[in-house]
């Protein structure tokens, strides 16, 4: 390649490699991982960043068979990468594993998002840092989609609101991905639909708006992330969802102006939980949400939406413990 000019073309896209075959214990791996019809030397491979062999043969290519080889090889092995694109591919992975491992789904699919074409049919590379993009790209949906579904499921027999935030970030993380779009909006179609859950589901749309703007890689969106936690606090004062936005603020930005300028109100946060109400008699359990009590009786109301009136005489202790909070 150095002295033959119809092979100048090629410098810089092989990486010459040779093999000594006598006394090298790595020539007999070398040979049956890449076997070739026929004896003796010299030996002629070319074996893409993968690993795959693209060409074996023994003997040397006369004429223009070699250069018109190499054109052809180069056509099967992808495009490579550019130190600048191989460092930011294993920062991308480096993070994203992390975060993965920690089940932080939305900081995991916002590093990987950063990556151009990446879940699409391939990035057109075969370098090690494209292939280890790939297979975590393709371990991250299969957790989403299994979490996701999960949560969906446990949502159609009345999940608690944490269900519905995992759910709700499943789906954010997965549209960070347009190859991920129709199955994201099939795991959440039939909670939009509830109408029973759109003031639940709007709020929780909005905490996880908030934590996947707070986990975003570019500072221009990530600094976003206070004011957006500081406007659930304003709208939804005092209910479940404001309370672990707080908490979380807390943690990024212990200072923020909207901690200082919203104080809590954990009385009514209490109110917005849907608890297990349950008889002395073991015989009546519900989940449903406190609305008010007066006259020896307590107004519930369950997830899909119903009202209930029940007589507080027969709740059990622990329900009427908390009834007594309440006033």
């Amino acid at each position: 390649m150095e002295t033959d000019r119809s092979l100048a073309r090629f410098a810089g896209q092989f990486v010459p490699l040779k093999i000594v075959t006598d006394g090298n214990r790595e020539w007999g791996q070398w040979n049956r991982k890449f076997p070739v019809d026929g004896n003796g030397i010299p030996r002629l491979y070319v074996v893409r960043a993968d690993g795959k062999q693209l060409y074996g043969a023994v003997g040397s290519l006369p004429g223009n068979q070699l250069p018109q080889m190499m054109a052809a090889a180069l056509q099967q092995s992808g495009r490579s990468l550019s130190q600048q694109e191989s460092d930011a591919l294993e920062q991308a992975v480096s993070v994203a594993k992390q975060a993965l491992g920690q089940k932080r789904f939305l900081a995991a699919a916002s590093a990987l998002s950063t990556i151009n074409q990446i879940g699409s049919s391939s990035m057109g590379s075969f370098a090690k840092p494209a292939l280890d993009a790939e297979s975590l790209f393709t371990e991250l949906q299969n957790e989403l989609e299994t979490t996701g579904q999960k949560a969906a499921d446990a949502m159609k027999q009345g999940g608690e609101t944490q269900t519905l935030i995992t759910l709700v970030e499943t789906h954010v993380a997965m549209l960070m991905f347009p190859a991920s779009k129709a199955k994201a909006n099939e795991l959440i179609r039939d909670v939009k639909k509830n109408k029973s859950l759109s003031d639940q589901l709007s709020q929780v749309e909005q905490l996880v708006k908030a934590r996947a703007t707070a986990v975003a890689t570019e500072p221009r969106i990530n600094k976003r992330a206070p004011a957006l936690y500081g406007s659930i606090l304003r709208k939804f004062p005092g209910s479940e969802i404001e309370a672990i936005a707080r908490e979380e603020l807390t943690a990024i930005e212990p200072d923020s102006k909207f901690l200082k300028s919203m104080p809590t109100t954990p009385k009514s946060v209490e109110q917005t939980v849907f608890r297990k109400w349950s008889a002395k008699s073991g015989k009546f359990s519900t989940k449903a949400k406190y609305l008010q009590h007066r006259d020896g009786k307590v107004q519930l109301q369950k997830r899909d939406g119903e009202k209930i009136i029940v007589s507080v005489s027969i709740l059990s202790a622990e329900d009427q413990k908390y009834l007594e909070k309440q006033k």
